[in-house]
């Protein structure tokens, strides 16, 4: 699945319903939901901290089943940061910030996630979840 968004915040419903449908029978219910998490907090960076909203940027969503699990792909045209100075929202003077957590509940969410400044420009996201060994919808 390919996908083009606007830099806007309804893309992230937009991209949480198209992932829900590419990937629902493969995962437990807990599993879906935190696909969907974690896909809804990345096209919601991408749109603020990676696009800052700009109308004319755009942002590429790629999602691949493998046999091992799905592989999500999310692309910004932003300028792109260094992810190693992104405060840790764990830390005691950031626990009360209003923003921030986004990268966390991604890993907590995925099994991988890797940020990276992209070729193209911008930063990109790829993210793992594997399918679990136990089946049916817990």
């Amino acid at each position: 699945m390919d996908l083009i968004l606007e830099s806007k915040v309804e893309s992230a419903d937009l991209a949480e319903s198209l992932v829900n449908k590419f990937s629902e029978l493969q995962y437990t219910e807990r599993q879906h939901e935190e696909i969907k998490l974690a896909v809804r907090e990345a096209i919601a960076n991408a749109v603020l901290h990676g696009n800052q909203f700009d109308p004319g940027k755009r942002i590429y969503l790629t999602a691949v089943l493998q046999a091992h699990g799905i592989i999500i792909t999310i692309r910004d045209e932003g300028d792109g940061c260094e992810i190693d100075l992104v405060p840790d929202p764990l830390a005691e003077d950031n626990l009360l910030r209003e923003s921030g957590r986004g990268m966390l509940l991604i890993r907590t969410c995925m099994d991988e996630a890797l940020w990276q400044k992209a070729a193209s420009g911008g930063m990109e996201l790829m993210m793992t979840k594997y399918f679990s060994k136990t089946s049916g919808n817990t």
